[in-house]
């Protein structure tokens, strides 16, 4: 993969405006390892660990999970627990 820019995200409007901009020569980066292997050159590789996505959030009929979320922060959740006897 070759790279010509590294966005850090401040917010999801900065995402948006990059993606709107050109779809196909900026990408979203989360895991990277399927994207090293990737022969494509990028304009912009936007990074979204600034952006507060690590979450688990409850109330009494839903539970929330951020997309950066670990699955070890998943597994040891006491509410996930409680509802699904553990993962």
């Amino acid at each position: 993969m070759r790279i010509n820019n590294v966005v850090l995200a401040k917010n999801f409007e900065e995402v948006t405006q990059y993606l709107a901009n050109d779809t196909e020569n900026n990408i979203i980066i989360g895991g990277w390892l399927w994207q090293r292997m990737n022969r494509q050159q990028y304009d912009n590789i936007i990074d979204l660990s600034e952006l507060s996505l690590a979450y688990i959030e409850s109330d009494n009929e839903t539970i929330r999970i951020g997309a950066s979320s670990t699955l070890r922060t998943i597994e040891q959740n006491n509410e996930i627990k409680k509802l699904y006897n553990g993962i």
